[in-house]
């Protein structure tokens, strides 16, 4: 109910984000904390994959790192 009242208080969309984001890791943390720590590096590494991802054009590269990033998800799927 906190983050719910929380959310809709703030206007700013990149602040609410924010918020669900740190309400995520501290919600998973307090159940399984080990799961926060992999939450936090699944995050992060999106995050590096997507600033890494070249914006318009598309070529072999491109391709890459799309594969290594569904090759990143794959492996924390099969952990859970």
């Amino acid at each position: 109910m906190v983050v719910v009242t929380l959310f809709w208080s703030i206007r700013s969309w990149q602040a609410r984000k924010n918020l669900l984001v740190v309400a995520s890791y501290i919600f998973y943390g307090a159940w399984n904390p080990p799961f926060a720590a992999l939450l936090f590096g699944t995050t992060a590494m999106d995050f590096w994959l997507a600033v890494k991802w070249p914006k318009p054009e598309i070529n072999t590269q491109d391709a890459r790192w799309l594969v290594a990033s569904v090759l990143h998800e794959s492996e924390h799927a099969r952990v859970l």
